[in-house]
């Protein structure tokens, strides 16, 4: 849909005015709330119980290590995510305190701030600069403009099996990997000025993880591979649950996507991140707590700086304005509609 120049600018004008004035007369802060900070407390005291029912031996392994996989996606939807973009808190501090839980799903906050908070969030669906669309080695043809393999035929299961690897990845070569690319891409280079820094984070955080997850566990009594069955139990948990939600609001046919060469026309970011985004389940109480408003991901792509727990309200507004300035919102009113959805599109995408 072709949207002109004046009509961006009068959606731009008509959304940020109305969100400001949601706050303005309600008197809120766009940050966190209570309900946000109970949310915290639930996921990471979630994990805290099922680790200590892991290597107390309380409860079965796979019971405990899923449980624990759980309340990682959990947290890193509810917790991570908010923090990441500065909408934890108004507080500096709380912010940098719930992005660093990050590392509990084996990540980095310099590579995620990376790819997420600047490759997906300004350039969401353009191939070559959202990683978002980059698979690993191009298994999955997230994109038309990528180069069409005769295995994409197969894509729609297979992947269901290479999602659940998301924070496995993480734990084991993502973060190496993309520290070192990031380094030299021109789009991200200057967030790692201070290598040392950096690698020694990685490093220890690492070395952490093994201690936890690995060495403790057989030091309580289980063997090293049911200590490694766990990890891999937990980490398949967390990546299946996140996979789905990050890729079902951008990888579907409703979106829009670009080549590599598109470069967002002055005035078009916030259109832009509409024309790409899917909405889904948005009336549905379970997905909104679960997900952290991430399948209200328009709403978060037009105001990342704005607290989850404000999305709901936010997104009647901006389908109101949607509306008003003829431009088209996507949403999916079920869940599993936009599962199906996405799962169809990648099945279309690998054989034409």
């Amino acid at each position: 849909m072709n949207i002109s120049i004046e009509q961006a600018k009068a959606f731009n004008k008509e959304f940020r005015k109305r969100v400001s004035d949601y706050f303005r007369s309600n008197n809120i802060s766009r940050k966190g709330n209570w309900v946000l900070y109970v949310k915290a407390i639930l996921g990471i005291g979630s994990f805290i119980l099922f680790y200590y029912l892991y290597i107390s031996q309380a409860l079965p392994l796979w019971v405990c290590t899923m449980g624990m996989g759980v309340a990682m996606a959990f947290i890193g939807a509810n917790t991570m995510h908010d923090g990441a973009h500065g909408a934890f808190s108004k507080y500096d501090w709380l912010n940098k305190l719930a992005a660093g839980t990050i590392y509990v799903l084996a990540g980095n906050v310099t590579n995620w701030d990376a790819q997420h908070n600047v490759k997906h969030h300004y350039y969401t669906n353009i191939y070559k600069k959202d990683d978002d669309l980059d698979s690993g080695r191009g298994l999955i043809r997230f994109s038309r403009f990528q180069k069409k393999r005769w295995y994409h035929a197969l894509q729609f299961i297979y992947a269901l099996f290479l999602y659940t690897l998301l924070t496995l990845n993480w734990a084991i070569r993502t973060d190496f990997t993309q520290t070192l690319r990031y380094s030299k891409d021109p789009l991200v280079k200057d967030k790692y000025a201070n290598k040392l820094k950096i690698w020694t984070i990685i490093i220890v955080s690492k070395l952490v993880l093994f201690c936890i997850y690995i060495y403790i566990p057989v030091l309580l009594g289980y063997s090293w591979v049911s200590a490694l069955f766990g990890f891999i139990v937990m980490h398949l948990v967390a990546g299946f649950i996140l996979s789905h939600v990050f890729e079902m609001a951008h990888i579907n046919a409703e979106v829009s996507t670009y080549d590599k060469d598109y470069v967002i026309p002055r005035h078009m970011q916030k259109i832009h991140q509409i024309q790409t985004t899917q909405d889904f389940a948005v009336n549905n109480p379970v997905v909104n707590f679960f997900t952290g408003g991430l399948n209200k991901q328009t709403v978060h792509h037009l105001e990342p700086n704005i607290s989850h727990v404000h999305y709901t309200a936010i997104q009647k507004i901006l389908e109101e304005v949607a509306e008003k300035f003829n431009i088209q919102y996507h949403k999916k009113k079920y869940f599993m509609s936009a599962l199906f959805g996405h799962y169809k599109y990648l099945y279309n995408n690998g054989i034409h």
